[in-house]
């Protein structure tokens, strides 16, 4: 291991920067200088990924620069403009050329270059005769820098609630009614037996007298009544009236999947190798000079690595939900980035699951077993 001292990190700017971030949170620079020959690319992210380095690392300046003409000369007055005794130059991201000119002034100069491998979680000097190790001590990315790392930022999401006591006990009685639950959720996504109330959003009434065998329903809304979830009373006409406690219980409820995502978001938490679980995380970025709001089911790191998982309650998915999966899942994890789709059967297409196995896209399939789902995220994740 070797040790260095760095107050002036230099990093080539790129479409995914998580190499310069783990570099910089690592290294703990003073200075953080990003270098393009993109400008408008530079300035599509820029910005967010400099708020996101100011909010772990306060005292650190963040500054970029642009090459007008990619050459020798001009990269090389730009680099021994800051002293060479406590300089770093990354070469992890940015074009070939330039890292090709970057290391030859390095060598020429007397500046340490480096390369930061997120995958094996080790930064190595490349000034020496062999690549070193750089000794540091280790702070690993989480979530919420990968998703710097692209130039987005996190708007919200729902982790807390997913931890919410009455929604554990709630998701422990369906996954004790799993069968029961399964018809259920059918009858709460169907408008022809759930009245909606626009004066009173809170407020649910349930057609019960078309609803077949609906007493077999009734442990289950008492259940929530139990908890706190929910308050039931009679409407007219024998119908059900729920008033819930706030607006996520009623999403818990209605929204379709809600429920799928909160039992992999607790498999992919008991897995001993986590380090950063996020559920129902809501994203923005710019795109085009536009900006793009994305939603993801379950986002979890281990040892620096992305898990991007999507959940689908349904066998209704293609190929544009797996393209959706992979163009998310790259741009905030880079293409080493673990890429999971879990759904609650099988796809109505074969073509689908061959098109996944091309993308590196792993289905599980989810019948109900909790056992058999942590057992299979967790082959995959490690």
């Amino acid at each position: 291991m070797k040790s260095i001292h760095c107050n002036n990190l230099i990093c080539f700017f790129d479409k995914y920067n998580g190499a310069s971030i783990y570099a910089a949170i690592n290294l703990k620079p003073k200075n953080i200088i990003f270098i393009s020959d993109d400008e408008e690319a530079i300035l599509d992210d820029f910005e967010n990924i400099k708020e996101h380095l100011l909010s772990k690392l306060p005292l650190v300046t963040v500054e970029n620069r642009i090459l007008n003409n990619v050459s020798y000369k001009e990269l090389s007055d730009l680099i021994i403009s800051y002293s060479k005794k406590d300089t770093v130059i990354n070469l992890s991201r940015g074009s070939r050329l330039l890292n090709l000119l970057a290391f030859k002034i390095c060598e020429e100069k007397g500046y340490i270059a480096v390369f930061s491998n997120m995958d094996n979680e080790v930064i190595l000097d490349l000034t020496s005769k062999e690549p070193t190790p750089i000794e540091f001590p280790l702070q690993e990315m989480n979530v919420e820098d990968l998703i710097a790392s692209a130039g987005g930022k996190i708007l919200n999401d729902n982790t807390k609630f997913y931890n919410d006591k009455k929604i554990n006990d709630m998701m422990i009685y369906i996954m004790s009614n799993y069968k029961m639950w399964l018809n259920l959720k059918y009858i709460l996504r169907n408008n022809l037996y759930i009245q909606y109330s626009e004066f009173y959003p809170l407020s649910v009434t349930m057609n019960t007298r078309i609803i077949d065998n609906f007493s077999e329903y009734m442990p289950f809304f008492k259940k929530c009544q139990e908890l706190g979830i929910l308050k039931l009373s009679k409407g007219k006409h024998n119908s059900l009236m729920l008033e819930f406690a706030n607006h996520d219980y009623k999403s818990f409820l209605f929204k379709a999947g809600t429920w799928l995502e909160i039992i992999v978001y607790k498999a992919v938490k008991s897995i001993n190798s986590m380090e950063d679980v996020r559920a129902g995380v809501v994203f923005l970025w710019d795109s085009d000079k536009e900006k793009l709001k994305n939603e993801a089911d379950v986002l979890a790191t281990a040892n620096s690595q992305l898990i991007y998982i999507s959940c689908k309650d349904t066998q209704n998915y293609d190929e544009i939900a797996l393209n959706e999966l992979e163009v998310y899942a790259e741009k905030i994890g880079g293409e080493d980035a673990i890429k999971i789709l879990v759904a609650t059967g099988p796809p109505s297409k074969n073509t689908t699951l061959l098109r996944a196995e091309e993308m590196g896209i792993k289905i599980i399939i989810f019948h109900g077993n909790q056992q058999l789902l942590r057992d299979s995220l967790k082959a995959i994740i490690n």
